[in-house]
């Protein structure tokens, strides 16, 4: 399943879905699939598909980029259509089992982190970097002054250098603590194999989250680079 960006829409007219449709297809004979069933919503889509060689995730990304481009092209638009990766569930039997790249909630303070504790007077791009076996947030500005690496990288510190921002994540719910954030992301790798990893430099500060187990099972090699996504500066 993939939501429109901000839960919009992703389709306004007839000559959308139909569009959607071609360049599924396309991609069907770009990576061979089966197509069991679909569902088109005005701002997701659920697709139920058998891979036979190619990973689902080349099939979806491809389909969706095409799509994207159209998209944006006709109706004057710029940025991403679809909010944030997919999420997928692997069907067995009468049973389906939900398997995420990395785990959500780590994800989630990742990215926070990243908004809250960047620095917007570096004229640089926070990035989400997506590999074949790890995201990598990439936060512009290294630490604020004054915190050391080992604080930051135990979680036992926050210097949040836009306390608003820091705010409005707060009363939302997006965060629930300071300096809880980095805690949370090491907790939900703690019965995983993989680790989490945190570079730390003068001039950024980037959090790996490896692939969990399951996701790496399903076919990911070490290759790297699948998607750059800009999340934007100030």
């Amino acid at each position: 399943m993939n939501r429109g960006n901000r839960r919009g829409d992703i389709f306004r007219e007839e000559e959308d879905y139909e569009a959607y449709l071609r360049n599924l297809t396309i991609a069907k004979s770009r990576y061979p699939f089966f197509l069991i069933g679909y569902c088109l919503m005005t701002n997701h889509v659920h697709l139920l598909i058998e891979t036979i060689e190619d990973e689902h995730w080349r099939i979806i990304q491809y389909a969706h980029s095409n799509y994207s481009i159209y998209f944006n092209k006709k109706y004057g638009l710029v940025g991403h259509l679809f909010q944030g990766r997919y999420t997928d569930e692997i069907v067995e039997s009468a049973y389906r089992k939900t398997v995420e790249d990395v785990p959500y909630v780590a994800y989630r303070e990742a990215v926070a982190n990243m908004l809250v504790h960047r620095d917007y007077s570096v004229a640089v791009d926070s990035r989400i970097e997506i590999y074949s076996d790890r995201i990598e947030i990439v936060s512009p500005g290294g630490l604020p002054i004054g915190m050391l690496r080992e604080e930051y990288i135990e979680g036992r510190l926050s210097k949040p250098r836009n306390r608003k921002i820091a705010d409005i994540f707060l009363r939302l719910k997006v965060i629930k603590k300071l300096a809880t954030g980095i805690r949370r992301i090491k907790e939900q790798y703690i019965h995983q194999e993989v680790k989490p990893g945190f570079i730390v430099s003068e001039n950024a500060v980037v959090v790996v989250l490896p692939y969990v187990k399951e996701s790496l099972n399903q076919g990911k090699s070490n290759m790297k680079e699948i998607t750059t996504t800009l999340v934007g500066k100030e």
